[in-house]
């Protein structure tokens, strides 16, 4: 069966959590996460976390198992240094970098 031009141009909205990784960012002047957010929200998504933690991977990995098991939750964003992405490696099967 074939899709009609307005099935193709339907688009399916998720919910996203944002989290941003650093010590010295805050919610007052956090620029990348702000980003983040407002593209998320322009793309039609909704952002239902979003949170600053300090560059510890123990409370990381608390706020994304709470997060994974969220069924308020589709996506998580994760702003943070290079290195972040490979020690959470280690805990989860799919990580996507870009």
């Amino acid at each position: 069966m074939m899709q009609s031009s307005e099935d193709k141009n339907k688009s399916i909205s998720v919910n996203i959590a944002v989290l941003t990784v650093s010590d010295t960012r805050t919610i007052n002047n956090d620029k990348s996460g702000d980003y983040l957010v407002k593209s998320v929200k322009q793309e039609g998504h909704n952002c239902t976390e979003r949170n600053i933690v300090t560059d510890d991977v123990g409370i990381i990995l608390n706020i994304l198992r709470k997060w994974i098991t969220n069924k308020n939750i589709d996506t998580i964003i994760i702003d943070c240094r290079f290195s972040i992405p490979f020690l959470l490696f280690i805990y989860f099967d799919i990580i996507l970098i870009l």
